[in-house]
């Protein structure tokens, strides 16, 4: 081997050596950060996206897409009392059990008998449910709306 083909040689191995000295280095910084916090202004926007969807799809009459966003906004649910058992001295998880929890098991009857005037009340007693924890825990301010305004690129069609 000429002297320029072992200089390369060793160039190309010194370069993946420092390539994978750089990639193992990057991994363990990355691995060694704390995950970041949830925050509950996304989980509650998430539940909040949710909620539309299974607004519109019950104006829709589609049961199987309303059972789906049904069981999404449950998840969420689900989120808010796991990851947020306390927020700011507020007991989200104990509110979220007290006020959501019950609305979403009579819209779950209501969707499944496919009792969409009960579904529609449901739905409407639900939205109650989010404004009653908003002013229990000192949000009065943050007032959640139905809508039936399609802002998605979705067809909610049965």
């Amino acid at each position: 081997m000429d002297s320029r083909a072992t200089v390369r040689a060793s160039v190309l191995a010194a370069a993946v050596a420092a390539g994978l000295v750089l990639a193992f280095a990057l991994g363990w910084v990355r691995a060694s950060r704390p995950a970041p916090e949830p925050e509950l202004a996304a989980t509650m926007s998430e539940l909040q996206h949710h909620t539309h969807k299974l607004t519109l799809s019950i104006e829709a009459e589609n049961d199987a897409l309303a059972e789906f966003y049904l069981h999404e906004v449950g998840e969420v649910a689900e989120q808010l009392e796991r990851l947020f058992p306390e927020h700011d001295g507020i007991p989200v998880a104990a509110l979220a059990r007290e006020l959501l929890a019950p609305r979403l098991d009579a819209l779950r009857g209501a969707l499944s008998r496919a009792q969409w005037d009960e579904a529609r009340s449901g739905l409407a007693a639900l939205i109650a449910a989010c404004n009653a924890c908003h002013a229990a825990a000192g949000h009065g301010f943050i007032r959640v709306e139905v809508g039936t305004a399609n802002p998605f690129h979705q067809s909610f069609a049965k």
